[in-house]
């Protein structure tokens, strides 16, 4: 003891004391770092480095030796501590539960030249730990002490794969960033109002993308002079679509609920701008963030300032051209009032200069409000106009082809057709420039295929049907032409003529696209599916219905169909639908259903006492709310 008391110097004793004591607070200290860390074995390699440290200050060895190991043991202490805080302190930028942080922890505890570098560095460790033992005497100090190149080696080789698991880390972590941006701009373009249906892709559209191919090649034609040739880009949406350069489309449907009102389009637009073009998305969020502190919904002039006219300021004057294309203008039931201040907006918006938005829209020729816009001195000169008229010639040439198409596309149809040479003429003379006349003619005709004589039979309804009979046009003409074919005065008895009738009032009052069914029909009025699927069946030539499908939604084709019936000097006694009436009878309906819902309820309530009293006054309160409806609509319930 005396020997080695004389040679290590107390200063230098004091030295080796103080690093091994910092080094062992470090140690002890970082251990739960450490053992948070999903690396197998490397907490004992940190439980070893304790031990050598305190056996080295126990220790009767050369006094420079035992500086440069506990200085070396010092730094390979906290190379393993900054290891192991390097990967618990990376993985607590996840939460527990993450998908990223399970995918990292699993990567480190199964890699297995990560386990073999820490097996080699406990292994090195322990020998030291073994051979640890006084050293007497001034011995030369050696210029690495055993086991000190394997260690540093596998330390070093433990960082190295250490550091690919923070840059790995950092990926991820950039990655779940970026998803947690995606995922919160999802969000608030999710919270925008809009219409889905109106897209032109949508099921309610489907008539409307029932184009015949080859048709309309004049208009295409005038379409390609517009815009100084960038009409190659505005054939048809699909094809816009297709290059990326369709921004966003409204088909308005008269008589479909959201399809016939403008108050959700410009937000409609602004949603499916922020999906189709990446340069407006973050603005569109942006906006749409501040616009929704205020109303969901708000007046047309607002939503058109804060969710497209923001975004679309932002967009840089090279940007491509960005196309919005509007159907159908004329058919929303607030035109006069809402439409002029959505094109004026919508129209001032295209003929600003550099602006990158380019409006294509169809309408009716006969609503004065839209014409009135079009004249407006500020937009006038920003404006093309196509007429379909102009191309009348043309357009008969198209009407032959669609209905030579139609007929062709079954065997039998095919065989009738050509053993008329006049068919297709005549039906094209009768259509009078009228798609929709020819479609539902041909529709009409073929009801039933495979049955010539029933073909034969159609055909001549039509043929012989007195147009002064009704002194009606050609379109009103067909349609009653068709009502009277499918349903003829020998099979309207007074049963079958009251179904027609409710089935009828409900094509025209149920306007959810898409969302009504004969099996939601006999849910709200109890009039079973096997009534009103024959009188579906037998109207598929002027609806949309799959035949014999309880489940199949149905609703009218085109709109002239609701406006036929709906106007008593068109549709005449026989076919008109008040709308007064069937919402009376819609109502009155839906209450003795859940009327009777609610008895059949009480029946089967076995607990009697409070239950029973909850149910009745749920009965009570219900049937004062439906009184307000009806009082609304101006009919009376009765108890």
């Amino acid at each position: 003891m005396n020997r080695f008391k004389n040679n290590i110097s107390s200063g230098t004793r004091k030295v080796v004391d103080s690093i091994v004591d910092n080094t062992v607070t470090i140690l002890k200290t970082g251990r739960d770092a450490v053992n948070a860390a999903p690396v197998p074995g490397l907490t004992v390699a940190v439980d070893l480095l304790v031990v050598i440290l305190e056996k080295v200050k126990a220790a009767q060895t050369n006094q420079e030796e035992a500086r440069i190991l506990c200085e070396w043991m010092c730094i390979l202490s906290e190379a393993v501590i900054a290891a192991g805080n390097a990967i618990s302190g990376g993985l607590r930028e996840f939460k527990k539960d993450s998908l990223v942080r399970e995918k990292i922890e699993k990567g480190l505890a199964a890699s297995p030249e990560l386990a073999d570098r820490v097996d080699g560095l406990q292994r090195e460790l322990k020998s030291i730990r073994d051979t640890a033992k006084d050293r007497r005497g001034d011995g030369e100090v050696p210029g690495k002490l055993p086991g000190q190149m394997a260690m540093e080696a596998h330390v070093k080789g433990i960082i190295s794969m250490v550091e690919d698991s923070e840059k790995e880390a950092e990926q991820e972590r950039i990655r779940a960033r970026e998803a947690d941006k995606n995922a919160e701009e999802e969000r608030i373009i999710n919270s925008i109002p809009r219409v889905d249906e109106a897209h032109y892709r949508s099921a309610a559209n489907t008539m409307k993308a029932r184009f015949q191919p080859g048709t309309r090649a004049k208009v295409f034609e005038a379409l390609r002079e517009w815009e100084d040739g960038q009409a190659d880009q505005v054939r048809a949406p699909p094809r816009l679509h297709e290059r990326g350069t369709l921004g966003a489309s409204f088909f308005f449907t008269r008589g479909v609920q959201e399809l016939n009102s403008p108050r959700k389009f410009f937000s409609t637009i602004a949603s499916q701008l922020a999906r189709s073009q990446p340069a407006l998305r973050i603005p569109v969020v942006d906006a749409t963030r501040e616009h929704l502190k205020v109303a969901v919904l708000q007046q047309l002039e607002h939503e058109f300032e804060d969710l497209i006219m923001k975004p679309i300021a932002s967009l840089s004057p090279s940007h491509s051209p960005i196309f919005i294309v509007v159907d159908a203008l004329e058919c929303t039931e607030e035109g006069s009032e809402l439409v002029p201040t959505l094109l004026r907006l919508l129209l001032s918006c295209a003929a600003r200069p550099e602006s990158r938005i380019r409006v294509f829209l169809t309408s009716r020729p006969v609503p004065h409000y839209i014409h009135n816009v079009f004249s407006r001195a500020e937009l006038r000169d920003h404006i093309s106009t196509v007429s379909i008229q102009t191309f009348r010639i043309s357009v008969d040439h198209d009407i032959r082809l669609l209905i030579k198409t139609r007929l062709h596309e079954d065997e039998s149809s095919r065989a009738w057709c050509e053993g008329n040479p006049s068919i297709v003429p005549t039906l094209v003379a009768k259509s009078d420039g009228l798609f929709v006349y020819a479609r539902t003619a041909v529709d009409f005709i073929l009801g039933d295929l495979g049955d010539s004589t029933f073909l034969d039979e159609r055909y001549s309804i039509i043929l012989t049907v007195d147009r002064s009979k009704f002194g009606l046009a050609p379109l009103d003409s067909l349609y009653h032409t068709v009502l009277e074919g499918v349903f003829p005065p020998r099979d309207r008895f007074p049963e079958m003529k009251a179904r027609l009738n409710r089935v009828l009032g409900y094509l025209v009052t149920l306007q959810e696209a898409g969302k009504v069914s004969p099996r939601t029909v006999e849910l709200l009025t109890r009039m079973s599916s096997s009534e009103s699927i024959p009188i579906l069946n037998r109207l598929r030539s002027v609806i949309f219905f799959e035949r014999n499908n309880p489940q199949s939604p149905f609703r009218i084709v085109h709109a002239t169909f609701r406006e036929f019936l709906v106007d008593s000097s068109r549709a005449g006694e026989k076919f008109y639908v008040n709308m007064e009436l069937v919402h009376e009878q819609l109502a009155d309906d839906c209450w003795r259903t859940i009327v009777r819902d609610i008895e059949e309820a009480e029946r089967s309530l076995q607990f009697g006492g409070l239950w029973l009293d909850e149910l009745r006054n749920a009965h009570v309160q219900f049937h004062r709310a439906l009184q307000a409806f009806a009082f609304e609509i101006g009919h009376d319930l009765k108890e």
